[in-house]
């Protein structure tokens, strides 16, 4: 006769209830017809098993048993501990296992919480999440990837992003990229606890970065319009582009000794940190703007220590609705708001700039 345990005996009772057959709900459990019948009878019959009422050898030990659970609360329970404990300090003749039933029946484990089903309804939101690819091959160079991933709720069709960043750019860039491939918005996105979405706080509490919830992009026509171009139209990810016009920038100038992009050369003296929260083209009035808006830090590279903080929120006149010159109009921005930090550099006390070294972050 087969051994039945109580999950399968309570799934054997619920079958027999709903009519299943004693012979259909043997062939489920794997088990013979006779098995099923004796444990039907047993249970019509509110039979108990006798051992269950008999008395552990460990309960006339229960004060220094729960004294003892008590002293190792919090820590990784081994119960061949106790059961050494009890044989040598209290004469405890009884077996491991009369230890082991004792101690689950007077300490249960805690139980284990049901996975609550939430269903939305179609279009109603999406999931979206960072993952990180650490020391991936890519060509010759071994690199660490981000993949944004967006999920749909109620489908579960999901749009993958690579990105070597995680900047507010890339985050934006991707969501499009992603939103895209799965056809069109949801009503809701969902989103982790990460800077470039949450500016404080987190869950219910979470304040929404105000540049993600404004999500300015490459391209509008109106504030209503998500539109951006395809990376065919740029020789590089914006990023990166404004990143190589701020490191010519500091090359060119003889403020600093030395001049190093983020991961190459020495350690530096100072490092700047750069965060861009918007690159657009936007029309207002018919008249079409490039806007650039930064945060731009420098630290000490030793102590971490803020030495000088530069953010902005620019836009300059296109003239023509011509593309090719956002990344002018860009690089103008940018280069006259990099001449009043280097204005503020200059103007700082007990530092010898020309000793200095930079990097770029």
């Amino acid at each position: 006769m087969g051994r039945l345990d109580a999950e399968a005996k309570t799934t054997m009772t619920f079958l027999v209830q709903k009519g299943q057959s004693r012979s259909a709900v043997a062939r489920l459990l794997g088990v013979t017809e006779g098995a099923v019948r004796y444990h039907a009878k047993r249970a019509a019959a509110g039979a108990v098993d006798g051992r269950s009422n008999q008395e552990s050898k460990a309960e006339p030990f229960a004060g220094p048993i729960g004294d003892w659970h008590s002293q190792h609360e919090g820590e990784g329970v081994s119960l061949a501990a106790l059961y050494a404990w009890l044989r040598d300090e209290h004469g405890f003749e009884g077996s491991l296992r009369s230890v082991q039933r004792y101690y689950k029946r007077l300490f249960p484990a805690p139980a284990i919480r049901a996975r609550r089903r939430v269903e939305t309804m179609i279009g109603a939101q999406a999931q979206v999440d960072w993952a990180e690819f650490p020391m991936v091959p890519l060509g010759n160079e071994i690199v660490s990837l981000s993949a944004l991933v967006v999920t749909l709720s109620w489908c579960r069709m999901r749009a993958v992003i690579w990105s070597r960043s995680k900047c507010m750019l890339s985050w934006q860039s991707a969501h499009l990229s992603a939103l895209q491939r799965l056809g069109g918005v949801p009503a809701v996105l969902r989103i982790d606890n990460v800077k470039t979405g949450v500016a404080s706080g987190a869950g219910a509490w979470g304040k929404i970065n105000e540049t993600y919830r404004d999500f300015r992009i490459v391209s509008r026509e109106s504030p209503f319009q998500v539109k951006y171009h395809r990376s065919a139209s740029w020789s590089k990810p914006p990023d990166e582009l404004i990143e190589d016009v701020v490191a010519l920038f500091w090359k060119q100038r003889v403020i600093f000794k030395k001049v190093n992009t983020y991961g190459s050369g020495e350690d530096p003296d100072w490092t700047m940190k750069i965060r861009i929260d918007a690159v657009e083209r936007f029309r207002v009035l018919k008249k079409w703007h490039a806007r650039l808006a930064l945060e731009l830090e420098i630290v000490d590279s030793k102590t971490n220590e803020p030495l000088l903080a530069h953010s902005f929120d620019r836009k300059l006149a296109l003239g023509r609705n011509r593309l090719r010159l956002l990344p002018e109009r860009i690089a103008q921005i940018l280069q006259e708001e990099l001449l009043k930090v280097e204005a503020k550099i200059r103007k700082m006390p007990g530092t010898k700039r020309e000793d200095s070294g930079a990097a770029l972050e």
